[in-house]
C-alpha cells in the first residue's frame, strides 16, 4: 500500500494570498509547495466546465491515481506538502474524502479587492488582448515548461491540458476574445457573455469564497483554519501565531519576521482608489458574501447611470 504523505490544502479564490501564504510557510521550515495540480484534480472528471466535484466522485481509481501522484511527489519533495490548487476550493469534501486527515487553510479576501486585481492583472496589463501572438505562444509554451518541471502535468494529462487550453489560445490569438482565467465556476461563460468579465469575477469570487467556507467550517477547527488577507496584512505576527498553533508548527515567529519585511499594509486600500463606476458595478453581486464574511460596505455616490446599469442585472 502506498504511504501517504502529510498534506496540507491551502485554498482561496485566485489573487487573494495563496501564493504568499504558501510561501510563509516554505520559509518557516518543514513545508514543500507544490503549485497548482489541476490536472491531477480532474482525473476522469467527465465535465471539465466546473471545478465542482463530490465525494462520490472519489471512486477507487480516482483515489488511487491522485493518492500516486502525491507519493511520487513526496519523494522529491520533504516536509508537509503544500497544493494550493484554486480550484479546491469547490471541491472540499471531495478533498477530504481522498485525504481525509489533511488539514485546510482557506484565505480570504475582500472580493472588490479580488475583482480590480483579477481585472488589473489580465485586462490592463494586456496579457490578454494585446495582440502580440508570438508573445501568447511563448506565455503559453512557458506554462507547460513550469508545470512539467513542477511534475503536476504527466504524460497521460497532456491531452485534458490541450483540450482545456488550445480552444482558449485560439480564441486569444485569431479572434482577440478575453478569456476568464482560474476556478471554473458553472454557468461562468454564460454570464461573461452576457453581462462582460467583471461581472463573472465577481460572481467568481462569491461562488469560490462561500463554497471554501461553508464546506470548510463544516469540518471543524481541527481540520480547517480561515485566514483573512487583509489581517495577515495588517497584523502578520498574530495571523502567523494561529496559524502556526493551528498546525501544530513551531515555525511562527520566522514566518512572522520575513512577512514583516516583505509586506506593505499601505497597498491595502489601493482597490478604493479605483473608479466609483468599477466598485458599483460588481457590488452588488458581491454584496451577499461580503455580507457573510464581515466586510463593511459604505454607502458611495455613483453616477444616476452607473445606478441604472447596477440595477438592470439585479
Amino acid at each position: 500500500m502506498t504511504k501517504m504523505p502529510e498534506m496540507l490544502f491551502i485554498v482561496g479564490a485566485g489573487r487573494s494570498g495563496t501564493n504568499l501564504l504558501s510561501r510563509m510557510l516554505e520559509h518557516a521550515g518543514g513545508f514543500s509547495d507544490l503549485s497548482e495540480n489541476r490536472y491531477i484534480w480532474n482525473y476522469q472528471q467527465r465535465h471539465r466546465a466546473t471545478d465542482r466535484r463530490l465525494p462520490d466522485e472519489a471512486s477507487d481509481a480516482v483515489s488511487a491515481y491522485i493518492h500516486r501522484h502525491f507519493a511520487k511527489m513526496s519523494e522529491t519533495h520533504a516536509g508537509i506538502l503544500i497544493d494550493k490548487t484554486p480550484g479546491n476550493a469547490l471541491r472540499l469534501n471531495f478533498v477530504t474524502q481522498i485525504f481525509p486527515e489533511a488539514k485546510i487553510v482557506n484565505i480570504v479576501r475582500d472580493g472588490r479587492a479580488n475583482v480590480l486585481s483579477r481585472s488589473a492583472l489580465w485586462d490592463e496589463e494586456g496579457l490578454l488582448n494585446d495582440g502580440n501572438r508570438p508573445g501568447m505562444l511563448t506565455r503559453y509554451i512557458r506554462r507547460i515548461r513550469r508545470m512539467r518541471g513542477l511534475g503536476n502535468l504527466p504524460n497521460d494529462r497532456i491531452p485534458a491540458f490541450l483540450a482545456d487550453n488550445l480552444p482558449a489560445l485560439a480564441s486569444r490569438i485569431f479572434l482577440g476574445r478575453m478569456t476568464l482565467s482560474g476556478e471554473r465556476v458553472a454557468g461562468l461563460r454564460e454570464i461573461e457573455q452576457r453581462h462582460g468579465a467583471r461581472i463573472a469575477r465577481a460572481v467568481q469570487w462569491r461562488e469560490v469564497a462561500t463554497f471554501a467556507a461553508i464546506e470548510g467550517r463544516a469540518l471543524g477547527p481541527d481540520r480547517y483554519h480561515e485566514v483573512r488577507f487583509e489581517t495577515l496584512l495588517r497584523n502578520p505576527r498574530k495571523t502567523a501565531e494561529e496559524l502556526f498553533d493551528f498546525l501544530g508548527h513551531d515555525g511562527g515567529d520566522r514566518s512572522a519576521t520575513w512577512l514583516e519585511d516583505k509586506l506593505d499594509p499601505g497597498r491595502l486600500d489601493n482597490w478604493k482608489q479605483r473608479d466609483p463606476a468599477e466598485i458599483a458595478e460588481i457590488e452588488p453581486y458581491l454584496a451577499p458574501a461580503l455580507a457573510y464574511f464581515d466586510y463593511e460596505m459604505a454607502p458611495r455616490t455613483v453616477p444616476d447611470s452607473v445606478t441604472a446599469h447596477t440595477q438592470k442585472y439585479t
